[in-house]
């Protein structure tokens, strides 16, 4: 079975892809489609692409990820992250394609107190977060079968990510000051991939939240990669609004992944042992 991944040179594509050669998924082959080789705007290049590979499942994982940037380039945040996924849940519709689709916490306003279940409401507090909200949307409109995946703070090895700025940081300054009143899921690409690819395997759809397990800070979080590191760095917690950003942060934004372990029989490692594993592929 043949699977597409677009924006195949982002960080978690790369992590899906490096599945490949796995005896547990050996059923499937996957081939990647970066930005240069597709961009997902244009329908009759997607459909192009989409006639010569002939994919029985595509998981789309390029996306405008850039959260500030968003709220100034409005435009292009709505035409990547929502436009572009009626195109594509319309050709996966016609050509019978299961479509598996990464989106965000960011969809969520942030105020909550308790994790956030697939069928909480939705009610983002930024651009970006309403652009991925478009995306979903579309996606169930189009009437194929497809599996959304929420998903939050990403680090993997072939990527930008916290953990790679921390420790750059950390190399330049002896104390650094971080956020503490943002509570989340720090989730590393690699076990994001294999979950994505057990669901699949259960040929489940419908919409699922998947990050590690348990939630912290982003001063918790920069603590634990500094000792896990041997860092000698002084962490300073502050307020957001000390840090104030173009794009709204959520607040609260851990999500309840309880849907997927009950989906697929696998509980998913908690935070701190996912930096101990991407810390030894590094």
């Amino acid at each position: 079975m043949k699977i597409l991944v677009t924006g195949g040179n982002g960080m978690l594509a790369q992590d899906i892809l490096a599945f490949q050669n796995s005896s547990e998924f050996s059923q499937y082959t996957f081939c990647a489609a970066g930005k240069k080789e597709l961009d997902i705007t244009n329908e009759e290049a997607l459909r192009k692409t989409i006639e010569e590979i002939r994919p029985e499942i595509i998981i789309n994982s390029a996306a405008y990820t850039k959260v500030d940037d968003c709220e100034s380039n409005q435009s292009l945040a709505f035409a990547i992250n929502g436009d572009a996924l009626e195109n594509l849940g319309k050709i996966c519709k016609e050509k019978n394609i299961k479509l598996v689709h990464i989106s965000t916490d960011y969809v969520f306003n942030g105020n909550g107190t308790s994790p956030y279940k697939e069928e909480n409401p939705v009610e983002p507090a930024s651009v970006y977060g309403a652009s991925k909200l478009k995306g979903e949307e579309n996606i169930k409109q189009s009437g194929c079968d497809f599996l959304i995946i929420r998903t939050a703070w990403l680090f993997g090895k072939n990527g930008s990510n916290f953990v790679k700025t921390m420790l750059n940081l950390a190399e330049k300054f002896p104390e650094l000051k971080v956020v503490n009143d943002q509570q989340g899921t720090p989730t590393f690409t690699r076990d994001l991939a294999y979950g994505i690819l057990k669901l699949i395997d259960g040929k489940h759809s419908g919409l699922y939240h998947l990050t590690n397990s348990g939630n912290c800070t982003w001063y918790d979080f920069a603590q634990e990669i500094f000792r896990q590191f041997n860092k000698e760095v002084k962490v300073i917690p502050v307020t957001s609004e000390e840090f104030i950003r173009p794009a709204k942060r959520p607040v609260f934004s851990v999500l309840d992944t309880t849907k997927f372990t009950k989906a697929t029989n696998h509980t998913m490692p908690q935070w701190q042992e996912a930096l101990i594993n991407y810390k030894n592929i590094l």
